[in-house]
């Protein structure tokens, strides 16, 4: 019972028993599984080609097409996980099977990508890569955005991307107008919060459980970009990016592909009233 439950959140046992049913198995020490999503990880991520470049095996629940396919993630000898939701199934899995739980959070600090890299990496027992490449990519994917957006107001909001404060530091560092964060809490981004309290002061935050936030539906806005639903309703615009928990994306390549879905939301306008009604079922990273 959720109301009953004070040790962990719905959503967090939920993605642990997911994975309730696995039987154990010898553990293989070229396979590693992905946990606690809900959305396959985006194949063009680093974090994904490091796995299958180096000749591992990649399990995720997402991939499964069979119960059998499921029932095989047991014999992975290291599971990661990179949403906060994610981290007690990694913990229940190598606790059960004996295996080894790395957190890796999906972050928009490229210091923080890095080190989570090189944990993936030291975890492995591979070399890490030189991400010159995907870091030059993502700045100019930031570069192409900024060219196009220019100073119009954004919003961005904690269903589309688990470290809202982070991805809004990044967007300010490269000269965007981030005015609007909602958000309940920066817990796990002190370090981002604490710069945009020094740099960009005039930013609000605004809290979506709280009731008064309905009244802002029927205000009159300017124009903003949004990224994610809630800030789309709450800022009646048509312009957002549809995503919600950073839409599968990880790494350098998710700065890069958010870039992007930023400059097309510009660009090309949705019907948030058809979108939103759907709410999870009709982003483009489904439910």
């Amino acid at each position: 019972t959720p109301t009953m439950r004070t040790t962990v959140s719905p959503v967090m046992k939920m993605s642990a028993q997911i994975y309730g049913a696995l039987k154990p198995l010898p553990l293989n020490e070229r396979a590693v599984a992905i946990v606690g999503n809900d959305r396959a990880t985006d194949e063009d991520s680093e974090l994904v080609k490091i796995i299958r470049q180096n000749g591992f095996k990649l399990y995720d629940i997402d991939y499964c097409k069979t119960f059998e396919e499921y029932l095989q993630m047991a014999e992975a000898s290291v599971n990661i996980s990179y949403i906060p939701t994610g981290t007690l199934a990694g913990d229940e899995l190598a606790e059960k099977f004996g295996g080894k739980h790395i957190h890796i959070p999906a972050s928009y600090d490229y210091d923080t990508i890095e080190a989570n890299y090189k944990t993936l990496c030291e975890t492995l027992g591979v070399e890490l890569p030189d991400f010159s490449e995907e870091k030059q990519a993502a700045e100019q994917a930031l570069a192409n955005a900024k060219a196009v957006i220019g100073d119009t107001p954004i919003a961005i909001d904690y269903t589309a991307v688990t470290r809202p404060f982070e991805l809004a530091r990044l967007l300010c560092e490269h000269g965007f107008d981030v005015r609007y964060i909602v958000a309940d809490s920066a817990g796990a981004e002190p370090e981002a919060f604490e710069w945009l309290k020094a740099n960009r002061p005039e930013l609000l935050i605004y809290s979506p459980v709280n009731v008064n936030m309905l009244e802002m539906c029927d205000r009159e806005h300017e124009h903003i970009l949004a990224v994610g639903q809630k800030a789309a309703y709450y800022f009646a615009t048509d312009n957002f990016v549809n995503i919600i928990v950073n839409g599968g994306f990880y790494g350098f390549s998710a700065v890069k592909k958010i870039a992007d879905l930023m400059l097309d939301a510009y660009i090309n306008p949705k019907d948030r009233k058809e979108k939103l009604k759907l709410k999870g079922m009709g982003c483009a990273s489904c439910l």
